[in-house]
């Protein structure tokens, strides 16, 4: 069953999962528990004290579970799991990488520790790893283009003096950004190297401009003057989601 914690601030929600978890308290009492919340304060700052196995939830409720998170998917803001069970916390732990705001595991003993790090707000940090993780997606899919169905319009960013074919520049780079937008999506210590490589392809930028190369719609050498401005955005970018606070 689950049931609610009531000893925590308002913007908090908590909840004791025991026995068997069901379908039933998922639609019944979590649901609309998390719908509350977030509907009333903008975020997620979820508590869950497990005193049963996972085990004990039913095939349905772990169905339940992850529509819950889905379909609030931008609203965590801070994931607190206390368990004895070390393969939860583990995963707890990783669960951070994918989903915004902070998730953490905690031990039994550690339930006050637990209630004092949920209720600390962080929206900050969930706006920041929306922006990392939005960022990287697009550079994988830059990286596929690379590879695929515009490989051929990226050989008009290669500079002529480069070493290498345009084929095989724009297939590296492609490999390259591929790399690096996978990196950006699961950890921030990727920011300043994609933010360097926003930087070591500006040239690619300035030589279209240069010799008035027309490509992804850039027919003008004012749409290509523009472009040029626009680098030095992704590169800030990068850098600002992914920068850390000593705050955890």
């Amino acid at each position: 069953m689950i049931s609610l914690i009531n000893d925590l601030p308002a913007h908090v929600l908590g909840v004791r999962a025991s026995g068997e978890v069901t379908k039933n308290d998922m639609k019944t009492v979590l649901l609309p528990a998390l719908d509350e919340v977030a509907g009333r304060t903008g975020q997620l700052n979820y508590l869950l004290v497990l005193d049963t196995d996972v085990q004990n939830f039913t095939a349905a409720a772990w169905w339940q579970d992850m529509i819950a998170g889905l379909k609030h998917f931008t609203d965590w803001n801070r994931i607190a799991v206390v368990t004895d069970q070390k393969a939860v916390e583990i995963f707890t732990d990783l669960f951070e990488l994918g989903v915004p705001g902070k998730s953490k595991g905690f031990l039994p003993d550690q339930l006050a520790q637990a209630k004092t790090w949920v209720s600390e707000t962080c929206k900050t940090s969930t706006i920041k790893k929306v922006a990392r993780i939005a960022l990287g997606a697009n550079l994988v899919i830059a990286g596929i283009s690379h590879l695929t169905f515009a490989r051929k319009t990226f050989r008009a960013q290669v500079p002529d003096w480069v070493p290498l074919s345009k084929d095989d520049t724009v297939i590296y780079s492609g490999l390259a950004e591929i790399a690096l937008g996978s990196a950006l999506i699961i950890s921030p210590k990727a920011g300043k190297m994609a933010a360097g490589f926003f930087a070591a392809v500006f040239p690619g930028n300035i030589s279209q401009y240069a010799h008035h190369r027309s490509a992804f719609g850039l027919d003008t050498d004012k749409k290509r003057l523009a472009r040029l401005f626009f680098q030095p955005v992704l590169i800030a970018w990068a850098l600002a989601s992914t920068s850390t606070s000593k705050k955890s």
